[in-house]
């Protein structure tokens, strides 16, 4: 009978002298079962992983032909990596490591763990330390990875690694792009990630890594913030972490699952929407420095600020080599931040149409990453100048609209009654722009509910055409 442990079920088929290593031991150390998995072989991967792979009935990837390092994809998604013993033995391949919580290897055959650095201490400890500096030098990506893992695991950056990481932060920019977008997301994937971005931040690895923060830093605002920009960025992160980790707390009761699904809810690989609301708070008012303006009795303003932020932020996306739809999500995130302005809680008969466009332009469930990001910028900016009940209002608005798009989802998101075709037909029309004009209108009268059947969308197309609709 087949083994329901993956870790007896790999073992089983390794040949004897292996070592199980890295940050399978550091989580079984922990109590945590681990998901992939490292080992040392005393064979050469790339002879052994085929076999391997049959038996397991999985896939051989080769990874590394140089160092002959070579993974078996197993079909549950989990991944075995295979690495050959160096002719130094075990220890020389875990002083290669980077930290001494993954230095770590447990023999297959006798299940002795060797720990030449000390890394079940550190475990105990719960501090991340290098093995040794110069494996930072050896891939500067540990440098986020060290900041990566305190947020996952809540761990403590150790004083000497911290300071190993500011003498190298202009290594950070090092690696492939793709490789530093995977290990950034991996932490702002991770609940709380504030801590730790304060601990980059503190460090200075934060604006080395995205520099353009830099002017945020001093940025005083005007009377509706109570922090500089740099600051309220900050706050706005912490927030969402809150929002994440106690959504009961922030909406209505009603809506929780449907928020707590979203948040996790993966946009491109396995990253979720929570890690983007969390890069677009520290991204959001990036252009406030360049936008900044006293008027003639000397109060603060950054006209535009959202729309030349929106286009800052597509570019550090795109250094990033982030897909299209994240792009995409990012910048409108950052253009449509300002929409939530005070007078909009007074306009109660243009709510329905509000939130349709505010759905529409999202595409959908993105309109709550809209609203969710919202309380986070709002609880961040408690300047002086605030009415005492602005933020309770908005708590209120944004549970409004996330309860019309749970209880009214066909006005928020209307499904199409009619076709360009069937407004040519009906009002005698070409081809144009103006066809697109007028289906837009008809959904916004879906939206508002004075549209329901394909029937009413016909009967109010020559009212709709005139512009009285």
């Amino acid at each position: 009978m087949e083994s329901r442990d993956p870790l007896a079920r790999i073992t089983r088929h390794l040949p004897r002298g292996s070592f199980l290593v890295g940050g399978a031991v550091r989580d079984a150390v922990r109590g945590v079962p681990p998901k992939d998995f490292d080992f040392l072989i005393p064979q050469d991967p790339f002879a052994f992983g085929p076999d391997l792979a049959r038996a397991l009935d999985g896939f051989f990837v080769p990874l590394d032909e140089d160092r002959r390092i070579a993974r078996v994809v197993l079909r549950g998604g989990d991944d075995v990596d295979l690495l050959p013993i160096p002719p130094g033995g075990v220890i020389e391949s875990l002083a290669e490591r980077d930290f001494t919580m993954n230095a770590l290897a447990q023999a297959i055959d006798s299940g002795e763990i060797v720990d030449p650095f000390n890394g079940r201490a550190d475990i105990t400890a719960r501090r991340i330390c290098f093995v040794a500096e110069k494996n930072l030098d050896a891939d500067p990506l540990r440098i986020l990875r060290a900041f990566r893992f305190q947020a996952a695991l809540g761990f403590s950056v150790d004083p000497a690694l911290l300071a190993a990481i500011r003498s190298r932060n202009h290594l950070v920019w090092s690696p492939a792009p793709e490789r530093i977008a995977e290990e950034w997301f991996l932490l702002l994937a991770a609940t709380p990630a504030g801590p730790a971005i304060e601990s980059m931040s503190d460090a200075g690895t934060l604006t080395a890594l995205f520099p353009e923060l830099l002017p945020t830093r001093g940025c005083e605002q005007n009377v509706f913030h109570h922090l500089d920009v740099f600051g309220h960025s900050l706050a706005a992160l912490h927030a969402i972490d809150e929002i994440v980790a106690t959504p009961g707390q922030h909406v209505p009761p009603e809506s929780v699952e449907l928020v707590r699904d979203y948040l996790a809810r993966p946009l491109v690989g396995n990253r979720p929407r929570a890690a983007y609301l969390r890069f677009v708070c520290l991204l959001h008012d990036i252009e406030k420095p360049s936008t900044k303006m006293a008027d003639a009795d000397g109060e603060i303003h950054f006209y535009g600020h959202e729309k030349a932020g929106a286009a800052r932020t597509a570019e550090i996306c795109e250094k990033l080599r982030l897909a299209n739809v994240e792009i995409e999500l990012m910048r409108r995130l950052v253009v449509q931040h300002m929409i939530f302005g005070p007078g909009l809680y007074e306009i109660e008969s243009n709510l329905d149409r509000f939130f349709y466009r505010l759905f529409r332009d999202f595409g959908g469930d993105d309109g709550l990453g809209m609203l969710i990001f919202s309380l986070a910028d709002r609880a961040a900016g408690l300047g002086p100048a605030l009415p005492a009940d602005f933020n309770e209002k908005h708590k209120r608005f944004v549970a409004d609209g996330i309860l019309r798009y749970i209880r009214q989802k066909d006005r928020i998101v209307p499904p199409k009654l009619i076709a360009g075709e069937d407004v040519m037909r009906a009002l005698n029309m070409s081809p144009g722009p103006e066809i697109g004009r007028i289906l837009e209108r008809v959904r916004e009268l879906q939206a508002e509910g004075r549209i329901q059947t394909r029937d009413d969308a016909l009967r109010e197309l020559p009212e709709i055409r005139r512009g009285a609709g």
